[in-house]
């Protein structure tokens, strides 16, 4: 796995578990949502994907 695939997969992460706790942070930009919603695409989770839609 590449250093992007990586921070990736940890951006994905941290909002999964932001979602999780009930608090979203604002410090996600357009760009953080797109990567995250790309990813959670890639690795079929509907359910981020909706949540960043």
């Amino acid at each position: 796995m590449d250093q992007e695939q990586r921070r990736r997969e940890k951006l994905y992460m941290k909002f999964r578990a932001d979602l999780v706790s009930g608090h979203i942070a604002s410090g996600y930009d357009e760009n953080d949502l797109i990567e995250i919603y790309d990813y959670a695409n890639d690795i079929y989770d509907e359910y981020v994907q909706m949540e960043v839609s």
